[in-house]
C-alpha cells in the first residue's frame, strides 16, 4: 500500500504504534493493501474463515454478533487507528462476529501472508497483536457484566464513555445513531433517547446535530458506580 503522511499519521494514533520504530511502519505498509466499503456493506461475516486483519483510516467499522433469531448485539464501532479481526488470523478459527461498514469507510488490509511476514520481519508485531486481542476479549467481557448488573441508566451511561475519546477539545460522539447506542446498551432505540434527554437536562452532555458532546464525564461515572455498590 502507498505510504502517505495521513494514513501514517492515523496509524500512530495507537500509542503502541506512536513508540515503535519507523521501520515496523514500512514493513506493514508494505506488506498491505487498501480497500474501501459503501456504507452497509459487510467485511466479513460471522462464521467465514479469517484471511486478515484490519486497520480503520476513515468512517468506521460496526462489529456485531448475531442470535439465532436474527437478534444483533453491537459489540463495538471502530474508527480512524484502530484495528479489528485479529482474533481469526491468530486461532485460525471462524470468525465470531460480523464486521460492517457504518459509512463510507477506507481500511488498511493486512492479509494473513503478510501478517505472518511482518512478524516474522518484525517480532515485537506479537507484542501488538496480543494487547489488541486482550483489549478486545476485555471489552466484550465488560460488556458481558455491564448487561447483568448495570441499570438501564447505568449501561447507557458506560456506552457513552465507551464511545467517546476522554481526551482533546470537548470529547464528541459523532456518526453513532440512537439505533447503535441501544444496540449496545440492549435496549430500545425510545429507551436511549429518554434517557439522553435526561442527561441533557442534568447538564451532563449537549446533543447537537449528528452529534453528542459530553460534558461530564464524572457525572456519567456516578452513575454507574452507583449501580456498583
Amino acid at each position: 500500500m502507498e505510504r502517505t503522511a495521513e494514513i501514517e499519521t492515523v496509524l500512530r494514533r495507537n500509542s503502541w504504534f506512536r513508540d515503535q520504530a519507523p521501520e515496523l511502519m514500512d514493513t506493514i505498509f508494505r506488506h498491505s493493501v487498501g480497500i474501501s466499503y459503501a456504507r452497509g456493506k459487510v467485511i466479513y461475516s460471522m462464521g467465514d474463515l479469517g484471511g486478515a486483519c484490519y486497520m480503520v483510516i476513515s468512517g468506521g467499522a460496526r462489529i456485531s454478533y448475531f442470535s439465532a433469531s436474527g437478534e444483533e448485539v453491537l459489540l463495538s464501532i471502530h474508527r480512524a487507528g484502530e484495528w479489528f479481526g485479529e482474533l481469526s488470523e491468530i486461532d485460525g478459527l471462524q470468525r465470531p462476529n460480523t464486521a460492517v461498514a457504518g459509512q463510507r469507510t477506507e481500511l488498511l488490509m493486512l492479509p494473513r501472508a503478510g501478517l505472518r511476514q511482518v512478524v516474522q520481519e518484525a517480532p515485537e508485531f506479537n507484542a501488538f497483536l496480543a494487547g489488541l486481542m486482550a483489549g478486545h476479549l476485555r471489552r466484550a467481557l465488560e460488556l458481558l457484566i455491564h448487561r447483568q448488573i448495570l441499570s438501564v441508566r447505568g449501561r447507557i451511561a458506560q456506552v457513552l464513555l465507551d464511545s467517546t475519546p476522554s481526551t482533546g477539545g470537548g470529547p464528541e460522539m459523532r456518526g453513532i445513531s440512537q439505533f447503535d447506542l441501544a444496540a449496545m446498551a440492549g435496549v430500545s432505540r425510545q429507551t436511549v433517547s429518554k434517557f439522553l434527554q435526561a442527561f441533557r437536562r442534568e447538564g451532563i452532555l449537549h446533543i447537537g446535530y449528528q452529534r453528542i458532546e459530553i460534558r461530564d464525564r464524572r457525572a456519567l461515572r456516578a452513575v454507574i458506580e452507583e449501580d456498583q455498590e
